[in-house]
């Protein structure tokens, strides 16, 4: 801790929580370019003045001292850092040379005062390795900033790393799935939970953007939709079959005569609890992932609504939806629906405080309403705890029961 008695004056501990600092702020520009880097590194060091000094002049020896000490271990260490002095006249204790300011000429320097060595040390080995691999990544911000998260990682870790890198450049457009690659100890499990290191040294080392599976060339499982057919005429399309999930682009194909009306709901439960309603289906649980409905033709000429949560992601999914499909009224997600149901609200463990694009006017008073906190903090409406029998009368006061020809 600074001298409170020499007014703040630093001491070489103080010194080392600096650099580590430092080197946390830095550490990512001295590996990618150390040749740019400003050397040596010169940090100033706050020193008493005349009058404090000669108010403790036994802090004072003790501070002297140790920045003594400090200078004479950093030589006989080798560590490349040194304490630039400086002489001074002061009116009650004479002639003095005092610490001005440490000089440290690279990286490593810093990183020894700091007690941040072998964290270097690490940082460096792996960022050589690299570059001997993959020449592309020397001076590349992303790929030093990649290394720098991947400090903790093990050993073993590393080279699985290095491994997978080699076979991504030797076998591009591969056409496998994530599942597939045919290396030791590199499953999906492990390039997804390191995604944030893999991802952007693959998009540089490759010359690609995109996503894993686009920049490695890999497949990906297609979007798949979840639907239950409400009307006795579209289950006798599938045999009889009513709740069943495929691929997108399939559900182009698997009807003679597609459904006239589709209702979204954000959660599963909701779906699966809908009664039947003429000429309908009801598709399940998209979330964000909403707008893959945009590739099933047949939805375009439906007449579509959207009952989701009343809250902000809700709303939020709404607004997507809205954005493929601009005729999509939604149902049930009102200040009117809430209101009734105060008592049944709960908390919105996080909120998304943006506007949303695609809103009615009182859609977005309500997603206002809500991020503002006019029921409480944070707090929602689930779509489940919606008094079951006022659903299905707003339902089919949407879509009143009348016979829909499916041709």
């Amino acid at each position: 801790m600074p001298l409170k008695e020499l007014g703040g004056a630093l001491l070489p501990d103080d010194l080392a929580v600096a650099c580590r600092r430092q080197q946390e702020r830095c550490q990512i520009e001295w590996l990618a370019r150390p040749s740019e880097s400003s050397w040596p590194l010169s940090v100033a060091l706050r020193g008493p003045s005349d009058r404090q000094a000669a108010d403790a002049p036994g802090a004072v020896r003790a501070w002297l001292s140790a920045w003594n000490d400090f200078d004479r271990a950093s030589r006989d260490a080798g560590r490349r850092a040194s304490v630039v002095w400086r002489s001074l006249k002061w009116r009650t204790m004479g002639n003095v040379t005092v610490p001005e300011r440490v000089l440290f000429d690279d990286a490593q320097s810093v990183a020894d005062c700091a007690g941040m060595h072998r964290h270097w040390d690490t940082l460096n080995f792996r960022w050589q390795r690299l570059i001997e691999q993959h020449p592309i990544a020397a001076g590349q911000r992303d790929c030093a900033s990649a290394v720098v998260k991947a400090a903790q990682w093990s050993d073993a870790d590393f080279w699985r790393l290095m491994e997978l890198l080699a076979w991504c450049e030797h076998n591009q457009g591969s056409g496998l799935y994530l599942r597939q690659l045919p290396l030791v100890d590199i499953d999906t499990k492990w390039i997804e939970g390191r995604r944030g290191v893999v991802e952007p040294l693959v998009r540089i080392l490759l010359a690609k953007e995109g996503d894993i599976h686009q920049v490695m060339g890999l497949k990906r499982a297609p979007a798949t939709v979840r639907m239950r057919l409400l009307d006795a005429g579209l289950r006798a399309q599938m045999l009889g079959m009513e709740d069943l999930q495929m691929p997108v682009g399939q559900w182009n194909h698997a009807f003679v005569h597609p459904p006239k009306r589709l209702l979204i709901v954000e959660n599963l439960a909701s779906g699966l609890a809908l009664p039947d309603i003429d000429g309908a289906a009801v598709a399940m649980a998209l979330g964000n992932n909403v707008t893959v409905l945009h590739d099933i033709g047949w939805v375009h000429t439906a007449d579509v609504l959207y009952w989701g949560d009343v809250d902000t992601w809700g709303l939020h999914i709404l607004s997507r939806a809205r954005g493929v499909f601009p005729h999509l009224k939604s149902v049930l997600m009102t200040e009117a629906v809430v209101e009734s149901h105060r008592h049944l609200l709960t908390d919105e463990p996080t909120q998304d405080a943006r506007p949303a694009e695609h809103l009615t006017k009182d859609e977005a008073q309500l997603l206002s309403d809500l991020q503002t906190g006019r029921w409480g903090e944070r707090r929602r409406l689930e779509q489940e705890r919606i008094y079951w029998p006022s659903v299905c009368d707003d339902i089919h006061r949407q879509w009143p029961k009348r016979a829909i020809a499916l041709s």
